[in-house]
């Protein structure tokens, strides 16, 4: 096949390729950007329910494909965001480690604004309608990178700071909530 000659299964059924190819796409995106999650607690696992983290530990999620395309929505919000602070220098997906009883404690945060004695956290989120408040999972998301950022710094007169961007990219709305630190 020349390099420029579409492929006659695309031609065929343009539907059945792409429900076949955007979850492989995709599942090779998040190895690549995440690693293989089942082997360390991130920071999305905290927040939410304790059993269903672990049981995605240990059984590997099988998604539809509508829930693929949701998913997508994040990337989307963290790409606003990145225009939104375009002017200040921040680094994307910075990992953050640390452990406990040997177990890796990993987190990706979206954003990253590093200076001499303070660093602030924008975490990037995705809503279906406008919230007054920060989702709990949110909190306890936020929180976690903190700590570890903390962990990793070690300096006490190092200030950090944390902030959730929701977004609902249908409505156009959007809200910053500053996170305040719990260890």
């Amino acid at each position: 096949m020349a390099k420029n000659e579409i492929p006659e299964k695309i031609l065929n059924d343009l539907d059945a390729y792409i429900e076949m190819n955007l979850p492989k796409v995709l599942q090779q995106y998040t190895a690549d950007s995440l690693g293989d999650r089942s082997k360390y607690i991130g920071a999305s696992d905290v927040g939410g329910c304790p059993f269903k983290a672990i049981k995605e530990k240990l059984e590997k999620p099988e998604y539809g494909f509508e829930k693929h395309i949701v998913f997508q929505r994040g990337h989307i919000a963290e790409e606003l965001v990145a225009k939104m602070i375009n002017g200040v220098p921040f680094e994307r997906q910075v990992e953050v480690k640390g452990e406990i009883d040997n177990f890796p404690l990993i987190a990706h945060l979206d954003f990253l604004i590093k200076g001499k004695n303070r660093s602030v956290i924008i975490e990037a989120k995705t809503v279906s309608a406008p919230t007054d408040e920060p989702y709990e999972s949110w909190i306890l998301q936020v929180q976690f990178q903190m700590g570890l950022l903390m962990n990793e710094i070690q300096n006490e007169d190092h200030q950090i700071e944390a902030y959730v961007v929701a977004i609902d990219i249908n409505k156009g709305w959007y809200k910053i909530f500053k996170i305040d630190f719990n260890d």
